[in-house]
């Protein structure tokens, strides 16, 4: 009785009891508010890296985005931080796109029997790319290096590309792109080899 009448009897104190009550939902509701903001709307698993399809960076922020869904109260930057712990967004995707590399999949966009090596035309490498390039297709999510270490089923560029080119020299047939005749050895004025080569190339 004595409290309340102290209390009633002094405004000032009625006053600091506000202010003291107001700080202090304040407080709970921004404890409350950081702890939501804290929690990641999605998870690794949910990105579903094996079946990505490659991990630019760019496809890893749409499949963040994609999995935030409407209720999310942040954005995806921070959702990147949540999932992988770090403060950093920059570290926070380096991260991400560690853990994609770790866990994809990658599926061949052609084969070995579209590239057609046996009427190729030649063994060089940028025709082999250039083969390999004409037949991914516009669906295929990597690009035509990634597509010639899945051919060639090895993680090593370099193995991938003496494969390829292994494989074309043993598939290919060479066809001849001019004749004896078209030659006209009859008019080539001498038959030195230099002159021989000459008229072949002419005639290519």
């Amino acid at each position: 009785r004595d409290f309340k009448m102290n209390i009633s009897a002094s405004p000032r104190v009625l006053v600091l009891l506000q202010l003291l009550t107001t700080s202090f939902l304040y407080a709970s509701a921004g404890t409350l508010g950081r702890s939501l903001q804290q929690t990641p709307c999605t998870s690794i698993d949910t990105l579903d890296f094996p079946n990505i399809g490659n991990c630019y960076e760019w496809t890893i922020w749409a499949v963040v985005t994609n999995n935030l869904g409407e209720s999310c109260p942040h954005n995806r930057l921070e959702e990147a931080k949540l999932l992988t712990g770090e403060d950093d967004v920059d570290l926070a995707m380096n991260t991400l796109e560690a853990k994609c590399a770790e866990q994809i999949v990658y599926q061949a966009c052609t084969s070995v029997e579209a590239l057609d090596f046996e009427n190729i035309g030649n063994c060089n490498e940028w025709t082999i790319w250039g083969a390999i390039d004409n037949n991914r297709g516009e669906s295929c999510m990597h690009d035509k290096y990634i597509e010639a270490l899945v051919l060639a089923e090895t993680d090593d560029l370099e193995v991938a590309k003496a494969w390829l080119k292994d494989t074309c020299e043993a598939e290919i047939v060479y066809k001849p792109c001019t004749t004896v005749a078209a030659l006209d050895f009859e008019n080539i004025g001498n038959c030195y080899e230099w002159t021989i080569w000459a008229a072949i190339q002419d005639q290519m």
